[in-house]
């Protein structure tokens, strides 16, 4: 079996490829030779025990999509695709690689005159508001984005070149992927990224002062076999020990001196029950 992979640079191809390539097989047929392509070269899975090539080609640039399927692929993974976030800013970007791309794989394929299987990535990002407790998969495609309404032609043109007999077509409609590894891309979801996978990140503000200090400098202290101090309590320990400017590492009297007159009245304690009324009434 000769398998295609487009788009497989990205997080989902790369993960793909390399499962592909431990299992060696797909739906219980030996996997022979797999082709990699993007718009930036693939890396090859480490391990295979099968031919892969890798290659950069853009899909909807002009012999882009007869270069991908010279070889006659018999499963054709298209996950090529410009993100929600990206498709909505660049407008006539996203329609090029999300619309144009598989405009041009699927009329290159019918143009060829085999059939292969092909699976296209699309998005839950074709539905729109208002949305049922469940979303069925025949609830009205409403899509509320450029990029919804991309992977919803997407998934139109491949039902239509599927029941002319074009090719066998299947659509996958991927939910938000909330941790992606690496750099955030474009994607309109990637700050569920950076709030769940770097809970600790390299560099950070202060939520005290409202800018870099040097709890942002310093790495998580590893936590020992012997100790019950969580390994954030013990960065946190270690900064305000430091010479750090920031407030947070502070000596208390130094934090206090750095308040208003008026903070430092309503946070104290009062000394009697007639300041006590004051404090209240201030308060």
């Amino acid at each position: 079996m000769h398998i295609l992979i487009t788009g497989a640079a990205g997080m989902i191809g790369g993960k793909l490829a390399a499962r592909l390539g431990r299992d060696g097989i797909l739906s219980g047929r030996t996997i022979r030779r797999m082709t990699l392509i993007d718009v930036v070269a693939p890396q090859k899975p480490a391990g295979t025990s099968f031919e892969v090539e890798t290659s950069t080609s853009d899909l909807a640039a002009p012999g882009g999509a007869a270069e991908a399927i010279a070889g006659r692929p018999d499963v054709i993974f298209h996950l090529a695709a410009i993100v929600s976030g990206e498709a909505e800013t660049d407008f006539e970007k996203g329609y090029r690689v999300n619309f144009a791309g598989t405009r041009e794989l699927l009329e290159t394929i019918r143009l060829s005159g085999y059939r292969p299987k092909l699976v296209f990535a699309s998005s839950i990002a074709v539905f729109g508001a208002p949305f049922p407790d469940a979303i069925p998969d025949d609830f009205f495609l409403t899509p509320l984005t450029s990029y919804g309404t991309q992977k919803a032609i997407g998934e139109l043109l491949l039902a239509d070149y599927t029941r002319r007999g074009f090719l066998d077509g299947i659509g996958i409609r991927l939910p938000s992927i909330t941790v992606r590894p690496g750099l955030p891309n474009k994607a309109a979801s990637g700050f569920f990224s950076s709030i769940t996978a770097s809970p600790w990140p390299a560099t950070r503000r202060c939520c005290r002062c409202r800018r870099t200090c040097a709890i942002g400098s310093r790495a998580r202290a590893p936590r020992s076999a012997s100790s019950s101090t969580p390994p954030i309590s013990t960065a946190a320990n270690s900064v305000r020990a430091s010479t750090s400017p920031c407030r947070a590492s502070a000596a208390p009297s130094e934090r206090n001196s750095l308040r208003s007159p008026a903070w430092r009245a309503r946070r104290s304690p009062p000394a009697s029950a007639a300041s006590r009324t004051t404090w209240s009434r201030e308060s």
